[in-house]
């Protein structure tokens, strides 16, 4: 799993994650190359918990010669900072409520 933490005003963290989402949504299915292998790559806009001010998730899902694998991402902005986990769906899951507490007080 990883973790991305980023600060900046509401305004500029808003807009990466609309450039996130938007870019998600305008190319769902796309082909990565690792090494010379191609992967197939699809992603779905799903459902994120309400947390936050924003918020945004994607599953994707990669398929190559070794085999299919499950991408979690979230994105949640709380005032003028965010936290973005990417990883197994289940993990992301599990920590995404406690890194967003890690990084913000209300």
């Amino acid at each position: 799993m990883s973790e991305e933490l980023d600060s900046d005003s509401p305004t500029a963290l808003s807009a990466q994650l609309h450039t996130l989402c938007d870019a998600y949504a305008a190319c769902p299915s796309f082909t990565i190359t690792s090494g010379s292998s191609p992967i197939d790559a699809k992603a779905v806009i799903i459902t994120v918990p309400e947390l936050g001010d924003e918020r945004y998730g994607v599953t994707v899902t990669m398929s190559g010669p070794g085999g299919t694998m499950i991408m979690k991402q979230i994105a949640i902005r709380k005032g003028n900072v965010s936290v973005l986990l990417m990883g197994s769906p289940g993990l992301v899951d599990h920590h995404i409520e406690k890194a967003l507490r890690k990084i913000t007080t209300d």
